[in-house]
C-alpha cells in the first residue's frame, strides 16, 4: 500500500505523509472490511466500490481534489 502512496505524492497530492497514507490505504481496503460491508451487512459490489472510492479519495486527497 505505501507504493500506492508513493505514487500519489509524486504527484503532488497526498493529504498526508507516505508512511501514514500506507496504513490508512492499508486499513481501508482490507478484507475484513469488505467481508463486514457486503456480507455482514447486505452492501453490493458496486455500493462497496463507492464507498472505496469515495472514502479514499476523501482521507488522501487535498479538499481541492474531492
Amino acid at each position: 500500500m505505501r507504493q500506492v502512496a508513493t505514487w500519489v505524492a509524486a504527484h503532488g497530492l497526498l493529504r498526508v505523509d507516505v508512511e501514514r497514507a500506507g496504513e490508512m490505504i492499508w486499513a481501508i481496503v482490507s478484507p475484513d472490511v469488505a467481508r463486514m460491508l457486503c456480507d455482514a451487512r447486505g452492501w453490493t459490489q458496486q455500493q462497496y466500490a463507492e464507498w472505496l472510492e469515495d472514502t479514499l479519495v476523501r482521507v488522501l486527497l487535498p479538499d481541492a481534489h474531492i
